[in-house]
């Protein structure tokens, strides 16, 4: 295309200098300039220009790094870091994302104003009327000259004078009616003048009608001509737009045809490589199981003749040996066979791993270069706009050039009608004037011969006259004079005035002749006029052809060079993104590459570790059967002595012990409560990390352990560790809830009892499940266990668990009647008694500073033994605040105003029997039970455990008094949580208390959204049944809450 827009170019360069019409405007039509849009798309280069914006907009350049595009991002740094981390961890295969086709953005909306409209046409000057100055004057009758005077000689006679006075009489007579003659003459001149003056006057009308008709004629081609043009540029710029706009839909699906199509090499290429690894791994573990088999059935071999081979005659001795020998053996092909199933389990997760990997790697590729569709979606965008673009300032400056050509030609029109009129009115006028000036000068030549003949006639009159007197006539010779001299006179007088008027219309016709030398002027000027109007509405005609045909050649051009450039730049994409892909490549062919290497290190070290188990075997052996022989030779208190001394003094057992003790009482303290579930997970987890702690102690003390191997049994030991510790949680549990049955809950016996039994129970165990014998270390589990009990009172959640002291009286020193105690001044009301006899009290407790109020109401029937928990509001206290310092030790704000208020009451904690907790609307205590009940606990059951029970029961503690046995709920409504909310908040809610509930609300998974059709009881009373101390019930179990860190958070 870039041809035929240079072809187009010359040939429109050719028609101008070979046409002499075009004006200056046409030859200043559009062109493929240095700063055209049809320029600035062709000098970027078909592809270049638009994949070096692409790389710059993704932030790199054309010739260095290219940022999104560039290679080394689809590198996926696959090497020894991605095998290292995906060995240890489980990468998934994905299917290749499809890669939708980008809707191409719009082509700018096109701004082109309409051609102007034509200037209004000055118009020409009008033939001049008849009569007007450009007319002329017509001819003035010369006057008659003095002639010679009829002389009048005295005749001899009368008669003879009487015949030259009539004679004389009739001279004048004629020279009159001769002058009236000469008159008529001038007169026929002067219409003649006029008749052709008139004629000329209606010829030059016609004329300048003529002339007017070629010029509008000539002045509507070139506007229809331009118009033409114009529908002809517009009708081309939108066939190109809409053009690009089809060809920008095409290059964007090709596009993705092409990412597509690498996205598919690039997946196919990870799968490729995924069935290697696992093909890899899966022939490897064959490699290991058959290496295995032969070390295996060599230490069976061993094992088998060192059994056979024992000497000793003690047949105790013999059989501890030969056991010694089988065990070893069978442990030796255990552990071979072990690992290598674990080794083969390894390689073929290994295998998997690395396959899902290379798997993922070739989908995040395939991703990858799927992202950078959109980067050249956007730029053939860009390329397509500019061409639009281009295209629409080519129509802006065709339809210029065609306004301004359209006018230049009708303006020369327009000269061109102005001068040919002016030229035939000048003609018109130049005839006119030469009509009058040779009609004067006929009438001028006919007066001077009338004069001659005149003056002629007298003369010879006077001759006449002169000879008739010269003799005297008689009367008749004188008549006969005077007839004959008459008559002669009047015949003289006629042929004169038949001359006059003769040449007064040779004359007048010779005016006639002028005419059509007139009406030939004014031909010749009209033929000349039209002729050049004609040329120039051609020549405006073809000069605006040429404008409208370099516009749509232009617009061509540039739509041509927008698509070239845009199918480079698609042809270049897939090369750069081949090149992504060969750059790519590479990386999952080392991958796998490592992960083979990696399988051939495995088979090696797992090849030497067999054979060191082998090798070593004979010695383990004799070693084994020595020792047993030892054994088998001491007491039985001898060897728990053994066992003891060998558990202290190796690092396995201590640092599994420690780290045990470690685990479980983070889980109590965590739970915040010791109940016999956290007991047991407490048990499971800490004998699981204690045994995975010893082993792998073990392991890394063992100079042949290298790499994974330090892992060698931990997961075994963790299992057995956390049964065994199970086992003997649950035995703890067990017993313990066994001897509350039998009201022997406080019992010191009989929990030294259970605390052994446990120990006996989890000892067995795991002898059992290790293949020791069952009494192994018994001496050291009933040693520990006593020493591990009192450790574990130093975790909060089990030391809260003891009994609280027995007596009547507050243990701690609280004074009801104290105004300031630390920070805290307390203001009690009266006690006052309701009619059912319940004795009711309020205090109101103000932090120093004005930085926190709360009050709390309690109240006691002495008649029913009930203590009542009415009310409680400390959300004006800040949390940390909350804790009233009593001889040296922090008791909570709630805690101590229920002691203080009992002190008030005068309640016998040591006899009280139930606790009334009134209308509960605490928010935890609330959501705690609706939760639990949902969850199909009953409401009594659940009651227990709630926030309002736990904190009063807390106190009733610390004051001395029983346990709970048993909680029941009453009363209460259903409504929305939301009702609850507003209910504590107001109006004008607090924002710190906002915060709360918020947090609140999340802990048990609901949102301020969701709390409005969230439906809770509220309301509620729960009555808690109490023991006192030392009055164990047979058969009912105590429950002991014990207050968490979030207890008092919303009080």
């Amino acid at each position: 295309m870039a041809g035929q827009s240079d072809t187009r170019e010359v040939r429109q360069a050719e028609d101008r200098d070979a046409d002499p019409l075009t004006t200056a405007a046409a030859r200043e039509q559009p062109v493929a300039g240095p700063d055209s849009p049809d320029a600035a798309v062709a000098a970027a280069g078909p592809g270049n220009a638009a994949l070096s914006r692409l790389y710059t907009d993704a932030g790199g350049s054309a010739s260095g790094d290219r940022g999104a595009l560039g290679p080394g991002v689809l590198n996926l740094n696959a090497g020894n870091a991605a095998l290292a981390r995906l060995l240890g961890t489980s990468a998934g295969s994905e299917a290749a994302p499809s890669v939708p086709v980008p809707t191409p953005a719009p082509l700018p909306a096109t701004s082109v104003a309409p051609m102007p409209q034509p200037a209004a046409t000055a118009a020409p000057p009008a033939a001049a009327p008849a009569g007007s100055p450009v007319t002329g004057a017509g001819v003035q009758a010369p006057p008659a000259a003095a002639g010679p005077a009829l002389a009048l000689p005295a005749a001899p006679t009368p008669h003879q004078q009487d015949a030259i006075a009539r004679l004389a009489a009739l001279h004048a007579a004629e020279v009159a009616r001769f002058d009236q003659g000469v008159d008529a003459g001038v007169t026929a001149i002067d219409a003649a003048v006029r008749e052709q003056q008139t004629a000329t006057d209606a010829a030059l009308t016609e004329a300048v009608t003529t002339v007017g008709a070629g010029a509008a004629a000539a002045r509507t081609g070139v506007q229809d001509a331009a118009s033409a043009q114009d529908a002809q540029v517009t009708a081309a710029a939108e066939e190109h737009r809409t053009g690009l706009a089809a060809w920008q839909q095409g290059a964007v699906t090709t596009a993705a045809g092409v990412v597509q199509d690498r996205q598919a090499q690039a997946v196919a290429a990870g799968q490729q490589r995924a069935a290697q690894a696992r093909d890899a791994a899966a022939a490897t573990v064959a490699r290991v199981q058959a290496g295995a088999d032969g070390q295996a059935a060599a230490a069976q071999e061993i094992g088998a003749a060192k059994a056979a081979g024992v000497t000793e005659t003690d047949q105790s001795v013999r059989d501890a040996q030969t056991a010694v020998a089988r065990n070893l053996s069978g442990d030796a092909v255990t552990k071979i066979s072990q690992g290598a199933q674990d080794a083969a389990a390894g390689m073929r997760g290994q295998g998997e791993e690395v396959a899902g990997a290379l798997e993922s790697m070739g989908t995040q590729l395939s991703a990858d270069l799927g992202g950078h569709l959109d980067p050249v979606a956007s730029v053939l965008g860009e390329d397509a706009g500019r061409g639009a673009t281009a295209i629409d300032q080519t129509t802006a400056q065709g339809r210029g050039a065609l306004a301004q050509q359209r006018d230049d030609t009708v303006a020369a029109i327009d000269g061109t009608e102005t001068e040919a009129v002016g030229a035939l009115q000048r003609d018109a006028g130049n005839a006119s004037a030469a009509l009058v000036e040779q009609g004067q000068q006929a009438a001028d030549d006919l007066r001077r011969g009338a004069d001659a003949a005149t003056a002629e006639l007298t003369a010879q009159v006077n001759g006449l006259v002169a000879q008739f007197a010269a003799a005297p006539a008689d009367e008749a010779a004188a008549g006969e004079f005077g007839d004959a001299a008459s008559q002669e006179l009047s015949a003289t007088v006629d042929q004169l005035d038949a001359g006059v008027r003769n040449r007064a219309g040779d004359l007048a016709g010779g005016l006639a002749g002028m005419r059509s030398q007139v009406a030939e002027a004014f031909t010749t000027t009209t033929g000349t006029a039209t002729s050049g109007l004609d040329q120039q509405a051609d020549g405006g005609g073809a000069a605006l052809g040429q404008i409208g045909g370099g516009a749509r050649d232009t617009m061509a051009s540039a739509a041509d060079a927008t698509r070239a450039s845009g199918d480079a730049t698609v042809t270049q994409f897939g090369d750069v993104l081949d090149a992504h892909l060969g750059t790519a490549l590479p990386g999952l062919d080392e991958l796998l590459g490592q992960h083979q290497g990696s399988l051939e290190d495995q088979v090696a070290e797992l090849g030497t570790a067999t054979a060191s188990v082998t090798n070593s075997l004979t010695a383990n052996i004799d070693a084994g059967q020595a020792r047993a022989a030892e054994r088998a030779k001491r007491s039985w208190l001898s060897n728990q002595f053994h066992d003891l001394w060998d558990s202290i003094t190796s690092p396995e057992f201590l640092v599994g012990l420690l780290v045990g003790l470690a685990v479980a009482a983070i889980i109590i303290v965590s739970a915040g409560t010791a109940t016999p579930f956290v007991i047991v997970a407490a048990g499971v987890a800490a004998g699981a990390a204690a045994g995975a702690a010893g082993t792998l102690t073990k392991n890394i003390r063992d100079p042949n352990k290298h790499g994974w191997q330090v892992f060698d049994g931990v997961l075994d030991s963790a299992l057995i560790g956390g049964l065994v510790g199970g086992v003997g949680a649950a035995a703890f549990v067990f017993g313990t809830a066994f001897l509350g049955g039998l009201g022997l809950a406080g019992s010191v016996v009989g929990g030294f009892a259970v605390l052994e039994l446990s120990a006996v129970v989890a000892n067995t165990i795991g002898n059992l499940l290790t293949g020791q014998p069952w009494d192994k270390n018994l001496l050291t589990a009933l040693l520990l266990a006593p020493l591990l009990a009192r450790l574990a009172k130093f975790i909060p959640g089990l030391k809260t668990g003891e009994p609280p002291p027995e007596g009547g009286e507050p243990p701690l020193n609280i004074d009801p009647t104290a105004a300031q105690v630390g920070e805290w001044t307390f203001k009690p009301s009266e006690v006052t008694t309701e009619p059912d006899g319940t004795r009711v009290a309020t205090i109101d407790a103000e932090l120093s500073g004005h930085r926190g109020f709360g009050h709390a109401t309690r109240g006691y029937n002495p008649q029913t033994g009930e203590f009542k928990a009415i009310q409680i509001d400390l959300n004006q206290v800040p949390k940390e605040a909350r804790v009233v310092q009593v001889d040296g030790q922090p008791v909570p704000l709630s805690e101590y105003l229920t002691m203080r208020l009992m002190r008030m009451l005068e309640v016998p904690v040591a006899e009280l029997r139930t606790v009334r907790v009134v209308e509960v609307e605490h928010l935890r205590s609330v959501l705690e039970l609706e939760q639990q009940v949902r969850s199909g606990v009953p409401a009594d059951e659940a009651a227990r455990d709630l926030p309002v029970v736990r904190y009063n029961q807390a106190a009733l503690g610390k004051a001395g008094g029983g346990q709970a046995i048993r909680a029941h709920v009453e009363g209460g409504q259903r409504m929305p949580l939301a009702d609850l909310l507003a209910k504590w908040e107001g109006e004008a809610p607090d924002p710190a208390m906002v915060v709360d509930h918020d947090a609140t609300l999340r802990k048990f998974g609901l949102t301020r959204g969701t709390a409005a059709t969230y439906e809770v009881r509220s309301g509620f009373d729960v009555e808690v049944t109490i023991e006192p101390p030392g009055q164990g019930t047979p058969g009912q179990q105590p429950f002991v809450p014990v207050p968490r860190s979030d207890d008092h958070d919303d009080d």
